[in-house]
C-alpha cells in the first residue's frame, strides 16, 4: 500500500510542476535504490538483485535526460511514463505468483511504449507497431498458459501442469529473449529508437524472458543448447553483414552482440538450473549495454566522431566484447564453462563465433575512426561524464569482485 502512495504522489507532483521533471525522478529512484537495498531482503536472489537495478538503470537514464528536455515532444509524459515503468518493472520481478507477475510485467510494456512515442515521435510509431505485435503475441501465449495452470491447480503457481503448457511459455519467452528465429526484431527496434529506450530495453524489458525461464522452465531441455547455438551464429552472421558499411547504425551492431551474450548466458542454466551465476551474468550484461547504447548516442548524430567520443565508443566497444577485467568478461567466462559441460566440441565452436563478433565490433569502429578531420566537434557534458565514470567503475568492480557470494 505505501508503494502505491508514494508512485501517487510523485505523479501528481510531476502532473503540476512545470520543469525539473528529472530532479523529481531521481530523488524517487534514488529512495527506491536505497530502500531496496536495506529493506527488501528474500530467497530469490533474482527479485533481490533487480529491485535494486532497475531503479538504478532508471536513475541513470534520468540524469541523461536533465540535459535533453528540449527534445521531448512530450517531457511529462516521458517521465511519468518512467515511474509508472519502474514501479511495475521491480514488481514484477518480486511477484509470488504468477498472475501478477505477468500483470506487471505486461503492463510495464504500455509506459515503455509510451516513452518510445515521447522522444521523436515521428520517427518512433512504426517501431512501436512492432514492438507491440512482438509483446502482444508472447503476451497471449503466456497468459493462455497461466490460465491453464490455474484451472488445473487451482492456484497461480509456476509450475506448468501440461506439457502444452510448457511449450507455450517457452515459446512466450523465446520471442521476449529473443531466440532463434525470433530475434531479428529486437536490433530493428534498437535501431531507430531513443537512447533511453535502447537501455531501458536492453536492461529491463529483455530480461523478462530469463524471469519466465527462471519462474516456469527450469531445468531446460537439452535441446536448447542447439537453438541457442544457431540464434548466436545468425546474429554473427548478420553482425558481419552490419560491419562492413562505415555507416552502419552502431545501435544495431551492438544489439545483436547484446543478444549473443544473452543467448550464452543460457548455457548456465543448462548445466546448473537456477545459479547465482545466471543472476550475475544478468546484470552484467545490463552495465555493459548502458555503457554500449551511451557511447553510440554520444556519437550518433555526429556526421564526424570527435576525439573523445571516438575513445569513449572504442571503451565501450572493448567491454561488450567482454575483455579481461570486465564485468561482462567474469560471465562469458561462466558460460563457456558450463556450455564445456553441456557440449565441450560445441563450447570450441562459441569462442570461435564470439571471437567474430567481437572483430566485427572493432572493425567497425576503427573503419569509422578514419573519417576523423576535426576533433573538436563534440565536447562531453558534466552530466554525461558522470555517467561514464559510474558505468566504468562498475565494469571494473565487477570483473574483480562478483556482486553476490556464489554458492
Amino acid at each position: 500500500m505505501i508503494d502505491f502512495i508514494l508512485l501517487a504522489l510523485v505523479i501528481l507532483i510531476l502532473l503540476v510542476i512545470k520543469s525539473h521533471y528529472a530532479i523529481v525522478i531521481a530523488i524517487y529512484l534514488a529512495y527506491l535504490i536505497i530502500y531496496n537495498s536495506i529493506f527488501i531482503s528474500c530467497s530469490d536472489a533474482l527479485a533481490n538483485a533487480f529491485s535494486i537495478a532497475i531503479p538504478a538503470i532508471c536513475l541513470i537514464c534520468s540524469i541523461l535526460v536533465c540535459n535533453r528536455e528540449h527534445t521531448l515532444y512530450h517531457p511529462k509524459l516521458f517521465f511519468i511514463s518512467m515511474v509508472l515503468f519502474v514501479f511495475c518493472a521491480i514488481n514484477a520481478f518480486c511477484s509470488t505468483d504468477a498472475l501478477s507477475m505477468f500483470m506487471y510485467m505486461e503492463a510495464s510494456m504500455i509506459p515503455m511504449m509510451l516513452m518510445m512515442l515521447s522522444e521523436h515521435k515521428c520517427k518512433n510509431v512504426n517501431i512501436v507497431y512492432q514492438y507491440l505485435i512482438y509483446t502482444f503475441i508472447s503476451a497471449c501465449l503466456l497468459l493462455v498458459a497461466i490460465i491453464q495452470i490455474s484451472i488445473d491447480s487451482k492456484s497461480y503457481s509456476f509450475v506448468p501442469t501440461r506439457e502444452w503448457c510448457y511449450w507455450l511459455i517457452a515459446l512466450a519467452s523465446a520471442i521476449k529473449l529473443p531466440m532463434f528465429p525470433f530475434h531479428y526484431w529486437v536490433p530493428t527496434v534498437h535501431g531507430k529508437s531513443s537512447i533511453i529506450c535502447s537501455i531501458m530495453l536492453a536492461s529491463v524489458c529483455l530480461k523478462y524472458s530469463s524471469l519466465i525461464i527462471v519462474r516456469f522452465l527450469l531445468p531446460l531441455p537439452s535441446f536448447t543448447q542447439y537453438i541457442i547455438l544457431s540464434g548466436i551464429l545468425s546474429a554473427v552472421c548478420t553482425q558481419y553483414k552490419y560491419s562492413q558499411y562505415k555507416q552502419s547504425n552502431l545501435k544495431i551492431v551492438f544489439a545483436y552482440s547484446s543478444i549473443i551474450h544473452m543467448n550464452l548466458y543460457l548455457f548456465i542454466l543448462l548445466a546448473s538450473p537456477y545459479s547465482y551465476w545466471f543472476i550475475y551474468s544478468l546484470i552484467a550484461h545490463s552495465i555493459t549495454m548502458v555503457l554500449a547504447f551511451m557511447a553510440t548516442d554520444i556519437e550518433k548524430g555526429r556526421m564526424l566522431i570527435s576525439n573523445k567520443s571516438w575513445i569513449l565508443v572504442l571503451i565501450s566497444s572493448l567491454c561488450l566484447t567482454s575483455i579481461p577485467g570486465s564485468v561482462g568478461f567474469l560471465a562469458e567466462i561462466c558460460a563457456l564453462h558450463n556450455s564445456n559441460i553441456v557440449n565441450p566440441t560445441m563450447t570450441v565452436l562459441l569462442i570461435i563465433l564470439i571471437i567474430i563478433s567481437s572483430c566485427c565490433i572493432m572493425n567497425l569502429i576503427f573503419k569509422r575512426k578514419e573519417v576523423v578531420v576535426n576533433y573538436h566537434l563534440h565536447r562531453l557534458k558534466t552530466t554525461q561524464i558522470v555517467v561514464i565514470i559510474l558505468i566504468i567503475t562498475l565494469i571494473v568492480i565487477g570483473g574483480v569482485v562478483p556482486f553476490f557470494k556464489f554458492p
